[in-house]
């Protein structure tokens, strides 16, 4: 979500994630998924980087609370595959193991 302002100066509350197309016209519009449009004091340039920060921000919060682990997707035998590898890779980066 992100803040925004419309042009009576109220504060708007915008899902970042909903939002189509800004365009500019003498006032920034922008148009929602759902066909609403919304005008607002902000140049575009700064919904932009609003949206921008939102993502970087928002996005691997979001992204860790909705994946699957890795043992989650591919069970239990995965996991195990996945230790080995690694225990593999350390020892041929020590020099005690050559793959």
């Amino acid at each position: 979500m992100i803040t925004l302002t419309r042009l009576n100066n109220d504060e708007l509350i915008v899902n970042a994630d909903l939002i189509e197309m800004i365009e500019r016209t003498p006032d920034t519009v922008i148009t929602m998924t759902t066909g609403r449009k919304v005008m607002v004091r902000e140049k575009a340039e700064v919904v932009i980087a609003k949206v921008l920060e939102y993502r970087h921000t928002a996005g691997p919060i979001l992204a860790k609370a909705i994946a699957p682990t890795h043992s989650e997707h591919f069970g239990e035998q995965a996991r195990v595959d996945h230790e080995n590898h690694e225990i593999d890779r350390d020892l041929s980066h020590n020099g005690h193991y050559a793959a």
